[in-house]
């Protein structure tokens, strides 16, 4: 069978990063989740932001919330990472 990714596993996989300080590859996952025709939500965004902010990566962070893309209007939990981020 051909298996394809759902928002739940990348939602899960972007938690991990955000867990193991892998903000790089929760971006590049971000990428793959567009490219997959899925479009990442507001738990995507917030996982984000909390492995920018763990690895105090201010400017990405900044980015991701700036642009808000399709994740919606922002919640307590990304203008928390956000400025956790900026810390």
């Amino acid at each position: 069978e051909n298996l394809q990714p759902t928002q739940v596993t990348f939602n899960a996989a972007l938690s991990a990063c955000q867990k193991a300080g892998l903000w790089q590859l929760a971006i590049h996952l971000k990428t793959q989740m567009k490219e997959s025709g899925l479009s990442p939500d507001m738990l995507s965004k917030n996982c984000l932001l909390a492995a920018c902010a763990c690895a105090a990566r201010w400017i990405e962070a900044l980015e991701i919330f700036a642009h808000g893309e399709p994740f919606g209007k922002a919640d307590v939990v990304s203008s928390t990472g956000v400025i956790i981020a900026c810390g």
